[in-house]
């Protein structure tokens, strides 16, 4: 397995095999067979979910982006970030919350912090927020919820997800369970559920590592690009 599985231009040849053999469904939209559920867990870049959403726009194909409030990547409020955001969803795709199960609370404030950390999105996006998936989900398997909906949000965790869906995910960048381009085959696999983490996917082959490094160094130049912009502008000494 090497980085060429994890390029934008491997991610569109997989997008457009995958759909001439199925659509590509919304959660709340009624399960039909030849379907499969686009997924995106925001843990670390919103620049390369835009990338990747550009992709799926060209082939005509809608995806949920799952946004993740509690990111130590990136701020999901900071203005440069909710224009990338927006973006996204100016492209057709739409939103749900990635919620994190690792962090400290107690199990009587799990529903109060998901409707707290839902109607952050609702207030900053004006959008619905279709879904929710966890942060860590397979660390935390005790604390997930098995119903199909959670304060008014698809669960992508229920077991009725799980039990009608074919479940894939690169992980760590690295295939989980199974390789996308070995599951499209309708045949075998009537309905999929594609996790994919956008910092995975890259213009060109890398190793996992070198992808989250990337993103990384990303931030840090426009962190640094901001102050001095804000040095300039306010004329403030910049050393």
């Amino acid at each position: 397995m090497t980085g060429l599985d994890f390029t934008e231009e491997n991610y569109g040849r997989l997008l457009e095999r995958t759909a001439r053999s199925y659509s590509f469904s919304g959660y709340r939209s009624e399960p039909t067979d030849s379907t499969v559920l686009l997924r995106h867990d925001l843990d670390t870049s919103v620049h390369r979910a835009l990338a990747l959403a550009k992709i799926e726009a060209g082939l005509g194909i809608s995806a949920t982006y799952f946004l993740f409030s509690r990111s130590l990547y990136y701020n999901l409020l900071h203005p440069a970030v909710k224009s990338l955001v927006h973006q996204i969803i100016g492209l057709g795709h739409k939103i749900g919350l990635h919620f994190d199960v690792s962090m400290d609370y107690l199990p009587s404030q799990f529903l109060s912090l998901l409707e707290h950390e839902k109607a952050l999105l609702v207030s900053e996006f004006q959008q619905e927020v279709e879904a929710v998936s966890f942060h860590l989900a397979g660390n935390f398997e005790s604390r997930l919820p098995k119903e199909p909906l959670v304060c008014g949000m698809v669960n992508a965790y229920s077991d009725e997800i799980r039990r009608n869906y074919k479940y894939i995910s690169d992980s760590n960048g690295l295939w989980r369970f199974d390789r996308w381009d070995e599951v499209i085959a309708p045949d075998r696999f009537p309905r999929l559920h594609i996790l994919v983490h956008p910092e995975w996917w890259t213009p060109d082959p890398l190793t996992p590592r070198q992808r989250l490094q990337r993103s990384i160094d990303g931030y840090a130049r426009e962190m640094g690009a901001w102050y001095d912009e804000v040095t300039k502008t306010y004329g403030r000494p910049n050393y």
